[in-house]
């Protein structure tokens, strides 16, 4: 699933130029088109169409002042980004970051008097979000460091801490409001955090900012969803376990009703191409296993194994979606968390002998059956409007899963979809 949605990005990697404008090296403005690509990660190069005739052309940091499209404005630096390690397992003993020199498209979250940019690196192996402030017309990197600090007063202990050095270059930055100043205490290391306290700041200083990017609302989209879904039993067995009823029986494939809600989360950036999307649905499956054994013949046995399940599952998947004309075509991975409402697993015994029956019942699952089921699930599907449609694979470990038996589920659903917001 994962590379069906890798095949669809490239696939549909369509240009989708929008009015912008360049600035040149010299200064000059120059409108046109730009392909916007709403990036999440700082762009390293851009093209451009100039409204007069011309072709196409390619920018680099290095050929442009700036450039502005879609209410988003860039701008050309050469900066020091942080490519310290964050993972806790690489982090250093050092406090100080480790700095190379970039040069970049970085992105202004507000400019004026003071102002605030952001780079989100790509092939870094530091933290993604580097935050910048204009300072006597240079650029400064507001350092924010993790590392292993190393306690000898009870033993060697090891615990990880940080540099927090951009506390001090905002309250210096930021001194004209001094009101502001007990709030960079608890302040995070963020372009969200950090836009808050620079609107702050315009609002106390009477100040206006040059440009602002409006705030953008996380899209929420929320609905129901219903269909059908096919349910597959595979029993497997230790060796010699092997040919008993469980292990023998074959259990027929049927639908069942499934349905429930839907919370989408879209990611702002990338055209909300992303999100996370979240399932609270109800569903079960009945199927009736049969095994015929026969002894010699006078003597044989029919085992019919009833399962009947019924279950809430919590499913949590990663959406990619694109539009194509009026349809968007999306396909979704994730995992499923399952508990179950309600089981029943019967063994009902019938042996012949001489054409006389014997019947004897009993639980399936001697062992006991699992309250909890996890599994992993992906689909692709279509959205038209507010209406979708998704065929969706899903395989979990089952009711039982002890040593020597396991009972696999693989279900294949057919899901209808409404949205309810707009």
């Amino acid at each position: 699933m994962l590379l069906a949605l890798g095949s669809l990005t490239k696939v549909f990697s369509q240009a989708d130029y929008r009015p912008g404008y360049i600035v040149s090296l010299q200064g000059d403005t120059l409108r046109g088109s730009i392909d916007y690509r709403n990036w999440l990660r700082n762009p390293k190069a851009i093209s451009f169409h100039p409204s007069a005739q011309g072709e196409d052309r390619t920018y680099t940091p290095l050929e442009i002042r700036a450039f502005g499209v879609a209410g988003d404005i860039y701008e050309s630096a050469i900066v020091q980004v942080d490519v310290s390690p964050t993972d806790v397992g690489e982090l250093s003993e050092s406090p100080e970051p480790q700095l190379v020199a970039d040069t970049a498209f970085i992105r202004a979250l507000i400019t004026g008097e003071k102002s605030l940019y952001l780079y989100h690196t790509a092939d870094q192996r530091g933290k993604n979000e580097q935050l910048y402030i204009r300072k006597d017309g240079q650029w400064e990197l507001l350092i924010y460091k993790k590392y292993i600090r190393k306690q000898t007063t009870t033993g060697t202990q090891e615990f990880v801490t940080s540099n927090n050095r951009y506390i001090k270059q905002l309250a210096f930055y930021l001194q004209a409001c001094p009101s502001i100043q007990k709030k960079m205490r608890d302040i995070r290391y963020g372009s969200t955090s950090l836009e808050r306290l620079f609107r702050t700041y315009y609002e106390c200083t009477t100040t206006t900012p040059a440009y602002e990017k409006k705030p953008e609302k996380r899209p929420v989209e929320f609905g129901i969803l219903a269909g059908a879904a096919q349910t597959s039993v595979d029993i497997r067995t230790i060796d010699r376990l092997a040919a008993s009823p469980l292990a023998q029986a074959s259990f027929p494939k049927g639908f069942t009703f499934t349905g429930g809600l839907f919370l989408d989360l879209v990611r702002l950036r990338n055209n909300r191409k992303w999100s996370l999307n979240s399932e609270l649905v109800y569903t079960s499956f009945t199927s009736e296993g049969t095994h015929y054994e026969q002894r010699n013949a006078d003597s044989y046995t029919y085992t019919y194994i009833n399962l009947e399940y019924s279950y809430l599952k919590l499913n949590t998947l990663v959406r990619f979606k694109y539009p194509v004309g009026k349809l968007y075509l999306f396909a979704n991975a994730g995992i499923s968390s399952a508990i179950v409402l309600q089981g029943s697993d019967r063994q009902t015994e019938v042996r012949y002998f001489q054409n006389t029956p014997t019947v004897h019942e009993s639980k399936a699952f001697d062992n006991g059956t699992e309250s909890y089921d996890l599994g992993f699930l992906g689909g692709l599907g279509v959205r038209y409007q507010r209406y979708a449609f998704e065929t969706r694979f899903e395989r979990t470990q089952g009711m039982i899963n002890y040593t020597g038996m396991s009972a696999r589920l693989t279900r294949v659903a057919f899901l209808l979809s409404f949205r309810l917001s707009k």
